[in-house]
C-alpha cells in the first residue's frame, strides 16, 4: 500500500509530510474526468451543488420516467463520453457488482452527451447489463436515456456552454459542471492519433489559455531523456518545442521550470509505470505554486503512450503534437433523498480496481441512505439539540477551521435539572467545502479533533465561536491547556466534504451541571486546508445508563514498539457506591507506514485488550480478585483493499480524489472514528476498586518492529504509532429527590456479579 509515493510529492518535501501529518504517502491523484475541480471558470457554475431539483421527465428506452427524488428515491446519473476513463467504466466494469452495491431505494440513470457513437454506447451498456447476473432484481431502477444530452458550446470560447432553453436543473448541471480537457493530437510521419491527457491542477497556464492567446499550436517533440531533476541536462535542444519528461524523483514544478529555462514552450510528462494510470499534475510546498512564475502549459500522458512516443522519436520519425482543447460535460451527477443536486467525485479511486468502477458510482447512493438515516436520528422525538458551531458565524467573521490552533465554540447547556433527564450525547459534525463545491475542499487526509475544556466556558459577552489564539491563550485569561478531553475524532476526505454522527457521551459528566461549555476543534497546525463547520450536540435518554457523573482518564497511545506495553501499567480506580453502570470509551487508531516489514500501524491489524479486576484496599495495600475480565477491540480492516469503501454505509465519504478505499487501522479518509464503547459493569463492584490494565498487540502478542527492505520501505515514512484516548465513564442511580423538586425515585437493585474474591497481592 505504499502506492506511487516514490515521486514528486515526497521529493518536494511537502511540509505536511515532513512534519508527519500525512498518514500515508498518498498524493491526491486527479484523473482526466475530474480536472473540472481545478478549472477556473469565469463565473461560478449554475446550478450549484445542493440546489433543489424539481421533478422532471426523461425519455428512456422503456418509455417516459419521472425523476422525483425524495425520501423513497435517490438518483445517480452516469453520462457517457469518449474520455478514456469513461470508456473503461462503460465497457469493462462489473454490472453485477454495481447491482449488489445499489441500496433498495436508489435509481441509476445512464445517458450520453452528443458525440460520435454515444447512442450506440448507451444501447451497448443496456444489453450488457440485461445479460448480467442480478439484473432482474434491479431492472425497474435502471434507466437508459434514449437521446444524448446536447452541449451548446461556442467554439474556442470555453466555458460558454449551456444546456439549451427549458432544460432541467440536472441537464444544466451536466453542462455547467463540465470541464475543459486537453486535446493533444500527435502526428507521426503523417499519421494522426489522439493522446489521452490530463492537465496541471490550476498552478500553470491551461492549454485553453494558450489557445486563446496564441491560437492552436503544432509543436515539434523533444525528448529530455530523463526526469529533469537537479543536475540533469536534456539530451537535445528544447527551444520552441514541447519537452517530453519522465515522471518521478522531483516535483512537477521543478520539471516544468527546467524545461521553460531551456526554451521549451510546453511540457508533456509521461506517467510512471507503477502509478496506476494517468493522473493530473499537482503542486505542493515548498514549491511556490500559488505565486508561480511559470508561463508554459503542461499535460500528462500514460506510461504506455510515452513509451510509444519515445520509441518512435529514437527511430528518427518526425513527431509533432497539436495543442487543442475540448469541453466535456459532467460525467456523474447525483440527486439525494432531499431532492438536492450532488457532485459525485472521482470514479474509480486512485489505484482502485477499474472492474468495480460502476460499483463505486453506486456507493454514492449508499451515502445518501446514510445521510438520510443521520438526519432522521437527529430529528427524532425526544432529542434536545445544542448548537456548537454554526456555518453562518464563520461566514460573517471569515473564520474557518484551518491550521494553527483551530477554532473554539461555546455550547450553552440547559440547567442541571434538565440535564439530569439525559444519559446520552451524540455529536453531529459536518465539514463543508468552503465554497460549497468539491474543488474548494482540502486535498489531504488530516486528523481533526474536538476537545472539551475542563475550565468553564467563556462569558456571554464573548463570541460564540472564533479562532484559538496563536499562543494557546485567548482573552480574559482562558487557558487552552485545559482543552485536553477528546470527544470526537475525524479524518478529512481527499477533496470532498463529510457528515458524521458519533457518540460523545464520555463528555457528559463535564456538562451535566449545565451552563456554557468550551470546545476546541483543530487539525494539524501546518494545514492550509479550510473547512466550513456545522456542529451540534444531541442529547437523548436511552433509559439504560443512569446519570453520568464521572469521566476518568485511562490510557493514551504512543510509539508502537517493544516498549509500548511497558509504558502502560495497570491503573486503580475507586468505584463509588452509587455506581449503576460503568463503560470504557476509547478512540483507537493506528498510524505510520513504510518503516517496518509489517507496514504498521496504519496498514497492519492490531488488537487492543483491556482487563478489569475487582480490587480491595487492606491496610494501605491493594489486593485483587483472580477473576480477570478481558475486553478486546481489533482493528480488522487495516490493509484490506476495500476496507474503507465498505464503510460508506457507515459514513465514509465515497469517491474521494485519492486512495481512500484501502482499509486503515481504525480510521478512514473522509470518516469519523467511532468510539469503541464497552460495558464493563459486570467486572466492577460499587464501593471497591477497579484495577484496569491495557495492552496493544500485533498477531495477539507484543510488537517488536522489524526493518523493511527495498521497495517495501518509504524514504519519508513514519514509525508505527497508536493514537488512543480512553476514559472510564461512570453512571449513578437517580435515587435522590429530583433536582426539579419532583418525587424521589427509588434505586434499582444492584445486580452484582458473583466474583470470587480469592485475593492476591497486585
Amino acid at each position: 500500500h505504499y502506492l506511487a509515493s516514490k515521486d514528486e510529492h515526497l521529493a518536494n518535501g511537502d511540509e505536511h509530510l515532513a512534519n508527519g501529518a500525512a498518514f500515508g504517502a498518498r498524493p491526491s491523484f486527479v484523473g482526466t474526468s475530474q480536472l473540472k475541480r481545478m478549472v477556473k471558470f469565469s463565473l461560478d457554475p449554475e446550478p450549484r451543488p445542493y440546489a433543489v431539483v424539481p421533478p422532471f421527465d426523461i425519455k428512456t428506452t422503456r418509455g417516459a420516467h419521472r425523476v422525483a427524488a425524495g425520501k423513497d428515491a435517490s438518483y445517480v446519473f452516469v453520462i457517457y463520453s469518449k474520455d478514456e476513463s469513461m470508456q473503461k467504466l462503460w465497457y469493462n466494469s462489473s454490472a453485477t457488482a454495481m447491482f449488489r452495491a445499489m441500496p433498495p431505494k436508489s435509481h441509476m440513470v445512464f445517458a450520453a452527451t452528443d458525440g460520435k457513437g454515444s447512442e450506440g454506447a448507451v444501447n451497448a451498456l443496456r444489453t450488457r447489463m440485461e445479460n448480467a447476473r442480478g439484473f432482474a432484481e434491479v431492472r425497474d431502477r435502471l434507466h437508459f436515456v434514449e437521446k444524448p444530452i446536447t452541449l451548446h458550446c461556442t467554439a474556442q470560447e470555453f466555458p460558454k456552454c449551456s444546456a439549451g432553453q427549458g432544460q432541467s436543473v440536472f441537464h444544466q448541471a451536466v453542462v455547467s459542471w463540465g470541464s475543459i480537457e486537453p486535446s493533444l493530437d500527435v502526428t507521426i510521419d503523417g499519421v494522426v492519433e489522439e493522446l489521452d491527457a490530463s492537465g496541471a491542477t490550476g498552478w500553470l497556464p491551461s492549454i485553453t489559455d494558450v489557445i486563446k492567446n496564441k491560437g492552436i499550436q503544432s509543436l515539434e517533440l523533444a525528448e529530455w531523456g530523463g526526469k529533469a531533476c537537479a543536475g540533469e541536462e536534456p539530451s537535445e535542444g528544447m527551444h520552441g518545442k514541447i519537452a517530453m519528461i519522465e515522471r518521478g524523483t522531483c516535483g512537477f514544478y521543478t520539471k516544468v521550470a527546467a524545461a521553460m529555462k531551456r526554451g521549451a514552450v510546453a511540457v508533456l510528462v509521461t506517467d510512471s509505470r507503477d502509478s496506476g494510470g494517468s493522473s493530473s499534475m499537482g503542486c505542493g510546498a515548498p514549491d511556490p505554486c500559488d505565486a508561480s512564475d511559470l508561463t508554459i502549459p503542461a499535460a500528462m500522458i500514460s506510461y504506455e503512450q510515452g513509451q510509444k512516443l519515445s520509441r518512435q522519436h529514437k527511430m528518427g520519425k518526425a513527431i509533432t503534437i497539436k495543442l487543442d482543447a475540448r469541453y466535456e460535460g459532467e460525467h456523474f451527477v447525483g440527486i439525494d433523498h432531499h431532492g438536492k443536486l450532488r457532485e459525485i467525485g472521482q470514479v474509480p479511486p486512485s489505484n482502485g480496481d477499474e472492474s468495480l468502477s460502476l460499483a463505486f458510482v453506486a456507493l454514492e447512493a449508499q451515502y445518501y441512505e446514510y445521510e438520510k438515516d443521520v438526519d432522521e436520528k437527529a430529528a427524532a422525538p425526544g432529542i434536545l439539540e445544542i448548537m456548537l458551531l454554526h456555518g453562518t458565524d464563520q461566514d460573517e467573521s471569515d473564520t474557518y477551521l484551518a491550521g494553527g490552533r483551530g477554532i473554539y465554540g461555546n455550547a450553552l447547556f440547559p440547567s442541571e435539572a434538565v440535564m439530569a433527564k439525559y444519559d446520552t450525547m451524540q455529536l453531529l459534525m459536518q465539514l463543508e467545502c468552503k465554497c460549497g463545491m468539491d474543488k474548494c475542499c482540502g486535498e489531504w487526509d488530516y486528523v481533526v479533533h474536538l476537545h472539551a475544556c475542563s475550565e468553564p466556558g467563556m462569558t456571554p459577552a464573548q463570541p460564540a465561536m472564533g479562532a484559538v489564539g496563536a499562543h494557546g491563550v485567548e482573552t480574559q485569561g482562558f487557558s487552552y491547556k485545559s482543552c485536553n478531553i477528546e470527544v470526537g475524532r475525524w479524518v478529512t476526505a481527499y477533496g470532498r466534504p463529510g457528515k458524521w454522527l458519533t457518540d460523545a457521551s464520555s463528555a457528559m459528566p463535564l456538562v451535566r451541571k449545565g451552563g456554557r461549555q468550551h470546545f476546541v476543534l483543530s487539525q494539524p497546525a501546518w494545514s492550509q486546508q479550510k473547512y466550513r463547520v456545522v456542529s451540534k450536540l444531541l442529547l437523548s435518554n436511552t433509559g439504560k445508563r443512569g446519570i453520568p457523573v464521572a469521566s476518568l482518564p485511562l490510557f493514551s497511545g504512543g510509539t508502537f514498539d517493544k516498549n509500548y506495553n511497558k509504558n502502560h501499567g495497570a491503573m486503580e480506580v475507586d468505584i463509588p457506591y452509587r455506581t449503576m453502570r460503568a463503560e470504557i470509551h476509547s478512540f483507537i487508531t493506528g498510524h505510520g507506514w513504510g518503516t517496518d516489514s509489517d507496514n504498521c500501524a496504519e496498514f497492519c491489524e492490531t488488537q487492543h485488550r483491556f482487563s478489569v479486576r475487582v480490587g480491595m484496599d487492606v491496610d494501605g495495600e491493594t489486593f485483587a480478585s483472580n477473576d480477570e475480565q478481558l475486553y478486546e477491540h481489533s482493528l480488522t480492516e487495516a490493509g484490506s483493499e476495500l476496507g474503507c469503501a465498505a464503510q460508506v454505509q457507515n459514513g465514509v465519504t465515497p469517491n474521494q480524489y485519492g486512495t481512500w478505499n484501502f482499509g486503515r487501522a481504525g480510521w478512514c479518509p473522509g470518516g469519523a472514528v467511532a468510539p469503541w464503547i464497552v460495558d464493563v459493569t459486570k467486572s466492577m463492584r460499587p464501593g471497591m476498586k477497579a484495577i484496569i490494565g491495557y495492552v496493544g498487540l500485533f498477531n495477539s502478542t507484543g510488537y517488536s518492529p522489524k526493518p523493511c527492505h527495498g521497495d517495501a520501505c518509504a524514504p519519508n515514512g513514519f514509525a508505527p504509532e497508536i493514537k488512543m484516548m480512553s476514559r472510564l465513564v461512570l453512571y449513578e442511580h437517580p435515587y435522590t429527590k429530583d433536582l426539579d423538586g419532583s418525587s424521589a425515585t427509588e434505586p434499582k437493585s444492584w445486580a452484582s456479579p458473583s466474583i470470587p474474591l480469592d485475593l492476591g497481592s497486585v
